[in-house]
Formats: C-alpha cells, structure tokens, sequence
C-alpha cells in the first residue's frame, strides 16, 4: 500500500515539474496562423510598433509597422531545420500566403519570408531556425503601399560551411564536446598553422548558438613531470582560446580551467572543446 502511494505521488510530482517546464513565458500566445510544434515553449516574446529588416533574396527589405516576436525552444528532441520550414510553409500557404524568400534547407539554410496580403495592410512572417533547439517566428503588418524599403545587399552565404556548422551543432548536442586537430612543437604553447578553417566552423557555431560556453583542452608532451604538464596545458589552452577570440569568438564563453580528473586525456595532436553549463565556476576564471 505504501509503494503505491509512493508512486502516485511521485507520478503526481514528475506530472507538475514536466508541466512547469513547459510553461510559457508570461503574456505570451501563439500567433492564431502558425502553431507551434509539440514539445516547444516560448522562452522570449515581445510586441509594438517598430523597422525590422529581413531577408529577401538579393536585398534585404526594411519593414515598418506593429510586429510580434516570438522565441521557441525544446528541451526534447528537436525538429530539424527542414522540418521546420515544412511546417511553417504549409500553414503559410493554408493561410493563403505565398513565400517570399526561403534558404535551401539542403545546404544549412534556416529562414523562409513569407506575405500574406489582407484589406489595405500585407503581413510578413520570417521564421528563423535560429539554433539546434530553437526558432523565431517574426510578423509584422504594414500599410499596403509602404510595405519595405531597399536596405542592404544580402552577402552570398556559404553553403557548405553552413551545413558543417549544423553538423557540428548535432554534434555537441549529442556528445557534449567536440575534438579537432592542432599541433605545437615540444615544449610549445604556439599552435602550428594549417587548422584555422575547423576553427573558423567553431567560431561560426558559437554564434549560431549564443548560449552555448566551452572549456578548452589540448594534449601535453609524454615524460614531463606533473607540475610542468599543469603550466605547459594552461598555456596551450589560453593560445587557443586567444587564437579562437581573435578569429570572432566571445572570451566570455571559453575557459581554460581544469575539467574533471575522471575524464580521458585528450589524445595527442588534439584539442578538445567540452560545453559547461553558465554556471560553472569555471568561467569565473576565463581568460581576459
């Protein structure tokens, strides 16, 4: 009798912290036109009167007017980025909108434009596959003939690199650390040249996912003593991090310090970049 209450209760409190973590954000609501998909909550959202730019094929358009921001994000399994566009497509055009601009999915793309045209007003909707678990639903309604301006030429994004990056993305969300080669000569805390385009794909996923903070790892020479194995690793350790800074990341989300003695040393020839959570007492001790 005992185990059963034991267990009614536990299923009643494993029912509420699972509908806790599943709460939106307060005064939040789903647009009435896009659902959003199972499993995701709205983390960020806002709403007024304001220009946003946006995407659209060789030039970006620059729309006036009131929006509505919405940030979803999933703590479960993620719906890919393809996925995502699917769905949103499909209720775009179940609202009798057309797609303005789309990147291809294929190839690491994450947004698609959208019009909708209504009496005397357009809406535009922008969905943005902005991380591994997360999107952004953006719409905005506009006066009917001051829809956008010209604004900037859209750069030609780079394709492969980007779909790396979202590899890369699974990646870290599967395994929670990634392993890259460098080399230093015996003795050295300066990496050798000829790695810089896995840092740069590094680089580009910290900023896909700006919640994302790393410890930085690197192998040590055979037959050093302790004490110089410690101070030889925190130098290469910090010329990474240096080297990682000066090509775009965030200093304030790497760190050198030591991870846990339980873990593998990294092999040799390696650097290995391990996800620690913002609170780590580690990042107290990041580098300058």
């Amino acid at each position: 009798m005992f185990r059963r209450l034991m267990l009614a209760v536990t299923g009643v409190v494993l029912c509420a912290v699972s509908a806790f973590a599943l709460s939106d954000v307060r005064g939040s609501r789903d647009h009435v036109l896009f659902p959003r998909p199972a499993g995701y909550k709205i983390v960020s959202y806002g709403s007024g009167d304001r220009s946003v730019e946006i995407p659209a094929g060789d030039e970006n358009l620059l729309l006036s007017g009131r929006h509505v921001d919405i940030l979803y994000k999933t703590e479960g399994a993620p719906l890919s980025p393809s996925a995502l566009s699917e769905r949103f497509v499909s209720s775009l055009k179940e609202a009798g909108g057309a797609v303005v601009f789309q990147e291809n999915p294929a190839l690491g793309g994450r947004v698609v434009v959208g019009r909708l045209e209504r009496a005397g007003r357009d809406l535009w909707v922008m969905q943005d596959a902005a991380s591994l678990r997360a999107f952004r639903l953006l719409v905005i309604e506009t006066a009917k003939d001051d829809a956008f301006l010209p604004a900037a030429v859209v750069p030609e994004a780079e394709w492969e690199t980007e779909a790396r990056v979202l590899d890369l993305l699974h990646l870290v969300d599967r395994n929670g650390r990634l392993e890259f080669p460098v080399k230093f000569a015996r003795g050295s805390t300066i990496p050798r040249k000829g790695y810089e385009s896995d840092f740069k794909k590094f680089v580009m996923l910290m900023e896909k996912d700006p919640s994302l903070k790393f410890r930085v790892e690197t192998w040590v020479d055979a037959g050093m003593k302790p004490a110089e194995e410690r101070v030889l690793l925190g130098g290469r350790a910090a010329a990474l991090v240096d080297l990682l800074v000066r090509m775009g990341a965030e200093a304030g989300r790497l760190t050198t310090a030591p991870g846990n003695a339980k873990e593998s040393p990294v092999p040799q020839g390696r650097v290995r970049l391990t996800v620690v959570d913002s609170t780590d007492e580690g990042l107290a001790r990041q580098n300058p």
